[in-house]
């Protein structure tokens, strides 16, 4: 069992996720982020920011 958990890719120290949380607070407060519009599915949120999908 320890090996499973010492194995998983997705896994990742706490430090390591309140860092990515603390870049997210910043890049919200530089005005870096989209906003999914009421009713707006995942995918149309993804064409009208310029992706191809």
């Amino acid at each position: 069992m320890a090996k499973q958990l010492t194995d998983d890719p997705t896994r990742m120290s706490k430090e390591a996720f309140f860092a990515r949380i603390d870049e997210a607070e910043r890049q919200i407060e530089r005005g870096e982020y989209t906003v999914q519009m009421p009713g707006e599915s995942v995918t149309d949120m993804l064409k009208r920011c310029g992706y191809a999908v």
